[in-house]
C-alpha cells in the first residue's frame, strides 16, 4: 500500500485527495484506510486508482494477498509481485 500512500500525500491538497477518491469511487477516509493496510479497496476501486495515478498506483499494491485471483492476467507481468503462498494449501 505503499504506493497508495506515497500517491496521496504527493497530491497538492486535501481537495485533490478527497476529488481523486471519489473519482475511484470511494471516500478518502476509506482511501486512507486502504493506504495504511486496514481494509482492501474494492477491485473497481483499484482499478480505477491505477488508471488515475496514471499507474503509479498499481492494483496488485492495493489488494496483495489476493489480487492474483481478481485479475490473474497480470500474473508474470513486468513489475508483478510474486503470487503469495496459500495459507490453507501449507
Amino acid at each position: 500500500m505503499d504506493t497508495l500512500k506515497t500517491y496521496l500525500k504527493g497530491l497538492p491538497s486535501d481537495a485533490d485527495r478527497e476529488r481523486f477518491a471519489v473519482a475511484c469511487g470511494t471516500t478518502i477516509g476509506h482511501m486512507r484506510n486502504a493506504s495504511y493496510g486496514l481494509k482492501p479497496l474494492a477491485p473497481g476501486v483499484s482499478m480505477q486508482a491505477e488508471l488515475l495515478s496514471s499507474s503509479f498506483v498499481k492494483r496488485w499494491d492495493t489488494r496483495p494477498l489476493d489480487w492474483h485471483r481478481i485479475w490473474p492476467e497480470l500474473i508474470g507481468t513486468k513489475g508483478a509481485p510474486r503470487v503469495p503462498r496459500d495459507k490453507k494449501a501449507a
